[in-house]
């Protein structure tokens, strides 16, 4: 299945406390009947996102793969990274490497590198020819 966006929150009455409340994730067994969730849909969108190891320079315009995992309900954010080992120019991964976003928490090189992306051409559902 190819994405169609970013999960950005959710709005949605608490059936506990009966008051109207914005989240940036879903709580667990939450059942609301005017939940409306907030994607960010643009398939030329371009976003940062951590890689789980060090990405080399030469890494720079390839594709790269997501490893996904249960985000944290205590700090209520995403524990998603891009793959650092499946850096290619294999075209059936989702997202390309556009920039590297050195800062005080992240060099070039060193764990955790982050990185600014984008979707790789087809991989995103509005950009998908039928039948893939």
């Amino acid at each position: 299945m190819t994405p169609v966006g970013i999960f950005m929150g959710c709005f949605y009455t608490d059936p506990t406390t009966s008051q109207p409340t914005w989240n940036q994730m879903w709580p667990t067994g939450t059942v609301a009947t005017d939940a409306m969730a907030f994607v960010l849909d643009d398939p030329d969108a371009v976003f940062r996102m951590q890689a789980n190891a060090s990405l080399a320079q030469t890494t720079l315009g390839n594709n790269i793969a997501v490893t996904q995992t249960s985000g944290s309900t205590t700090i209520m954010r995403s524990k998603n990274s891009v793959t650092a080992s499946s850096a290619a120019t294999t075209n059936t991964l989702p997202l390309r490497i556009l920039e590297f976003m050195n800062g005080p928490d992240s060099v070039v090189g060193d764990a955790y590198t982050d990185v600014l992306l984008t979707y790789v051409a087809g991989m995103h559902q509005y950009r998908r020819r039928i039948g893939d």
